[in-house]
């Protein structure tokens, strides 16, 4: 099982959302398209560790995606189920509601060949249910007794946009899904993620490590992983969004802080430490980065183009991620890379 976790270049530079995905092969990730649509990032959270992720696959009709990690999972692969499982039959949710630990909700089948209209386009041959679901659910397996997949959880019935129906969920079915998932996977070349800019230069991506133990530990690598990226790729609105509104105003607005971040490359992460518990926790990383020497920071001698820092990131809670709620520097100014940093 995978949390996801995406952010997208939309005209606001929102931070897209979070989802759930599921092993079919120990590289490969089923989640709902909705999920990944748009998204200029992906990160995955398999095994406690924190992976990049490519697209094989999507189609936003059916609502069903293929992902590619970049590093193999020992997690349990699942099957998709041969038919339909018919109307009563027990089925349960396996995800990551609101980015909280993997959970299990129980329900029954209770319609086949449904459909549901989402922003516009009308989904068909859905399976109904009222297994309890929330947002992070969506890409999740729906499980039969058996532990096979009748279908993938994507959408609650909505009939205003503040309100949900409980006991109303829909999941793709696990026989239209297999077929899309089959070709998908002869796949060699990924789908384009969404470009921030106009720029053609390459996206550079980087490896983030948590050595702390600390059980909010990944996912707040999670979101400092989507912040470094959001820079990386020029989403600098994406990235901004990342911090608490009071981070935002003491930063400056986002045209300010976003001012000296053309040449700034995030290289490399390490969540060292999370101390403290509930909504407000800090977080000790090492982070490399790179940058132009009108850009780099001031040392003695030769511009230092890449930088080795040690900062302190307050990390706030706000019932649905973790936020940036600040940073400072510690442990002195940034040293210059060595070889092989």
């Amino acid at each position: 099982m995978a949390r996801l976790q995406t952010t997208s270049c939309d005209a606001d530079g929102q931070w897209s959302g979070s989802g759930t995905g599921f092993l079919v092969a120990d590289d490969l990730l089923v989640t709902a398209a909705h999920v990944v649509k748009d998204a200029s990032t992906i990160t995955a959270v398999v095994d406690g560790h924190l992976t990049g992720v490519e697209v094989l696959g999507s189609n936003n009709v059916a609502d069903v995606a293929l992902l590619r990690m970049t590093r193999a999972s020992k997690g349990h692969i699942f099957s998709f189920a041969a038919e339909d499982p018919p109307v009563g039959t027990a089925v349960a949710a396996l995800g990551f509601p609101h980015q909280q630990e993997l959970s299990f909700s129980q329900g029954t089948v209770s319609g086949l060949n449904r459909e549901f209209v989402r922003a516009g386009a009308r989904q068909s041959h859905l399976i109904q249910t009222d297994t309890p679901t929330n947002p992070g659910n969506s890409g999740g397996p729906m499980i039969t007794i058996d532990g096979s997949v009748a279908g993938i959880i994507v959408s609650k019935f909505d009939d205003t946009e503040t309100r949900s129906i409980e006991g109303l969920g829909f999941a793709v079915s696990a026989t239209r899904a297999a077929a899309a998932v089959k070709e998908w996977e002869e796949r060699a070349v990924p789908i384009d993620l969404k470009p921030c800019t106009g720029d053609e230069s390459e996206s550079v991506e980087f490896a983030t490590r948590i050595t702390s133990e600390h059980d909010q530990a990944e996912n707040i690598a999670q979101t400092l992983q989507a912040h470094g990226q959001g820079i990386n790729d020029g989403a600098y609105a994406a990235a901004f969004n990342l911090f608490t509104p009071q981070f935002q105003q003491r930063a400056g607005g986002l045209e300010t802080w976003s001012s000296g971040l053309a040449t700034t490359v995030w290289l490399d992460l390490d969540v060292k430490d999370v101390a403290g518990h509930g909504n407000d926790v800090k977080a000790t990383v090492q982070m490399v980065s790179q940058q132009a020497a009108d850009d780099a920071p001031e040392a003695p001698g030769a511009p230092q183009t890449c930088s080795v820092w040690n900062i302190e990131y307050s990390m706030h809670w706000d019932g649905i991620q973790w936020l940036i709620g600040g940073n400072r520097r510690i442990g002195g100014p940034p040293v210059a890379c060595e070889f092989g940093d």
